[in-house]
């Protein structure tokens, strides 16, 4: 378990006794991360100030091996399942079959054809593609030197008889 809060550094060393415990940190961690749980939460979980998580991570690699192990599991799943919802997939599902009363007369497993989700698609594009798949476009607009002189020709163009003096 973490040191209690307020704990002296023994004599000789500055500072607080830090509250990190190597049996029992990473191994916290790891499990709130499988669960779903973000380094934020993960901090506030062990009673630690997100800073001082941080530094943890920064300083004791056996926490830093154990939230990318805690993390990689449900993320895979994730990217699985949003694959499968962009291209549809094929879901077995239990049918029954009632008579006129109600009451069940047979049960039989059926295919139903879930189809693609665009959101799906999109979602997955925006964030494997983004140089070609997203919401905000930059644009730059310059104008080139041909377009330059056309305008300031323009801008000097006169109609017929339209040299501003009176008819």
């Amino acid at each position: 378990m973490a040191v209690p809060k307020g704990k002296r550094a023994p004599k000789g060393k500055p500072g607080r006794v830090s509250r990190y415990h190597p049996d029992y940190v990473p191994v916290a961690a790891e499990f709130m991360a499988r669960i779903g749980l973000i380094d934020k939460d993960i901090a506030a979980k062990l009673g630690v100030p997100e800073r001082t998580f941080t530094r943890w991570k920064s300083d004791h690699a056996e926490l830093r091996e154990a939230l990318t192990r805690g993390k990689e599991e449900p993320n895979e799943k994730v990217i699985s399942a949003l694959y499968k919802e962009a291209l549809g997939y094929m879901q077995e599902e239990y049918v029954q079959t009632r008579d006129s009363a109600g009451t069940v007369v047979s049960t039989s497993l059926s295919k139903r054809w879930m189809r693609p989700s665009t959101g799906a698609m999109a979602f997955w594009l925006k964030n494997r593609d983004s140089q070609n798949w997203r919401d905000k476009w930059e644009l730059t607009h310059t104008v080139d030197e041909p377009l330059e002189k056309f305008a300031a020709a323009m801008k000097e163009f006169r109609f017929g008889n339209d040299s501003g003096q009176g008819e």
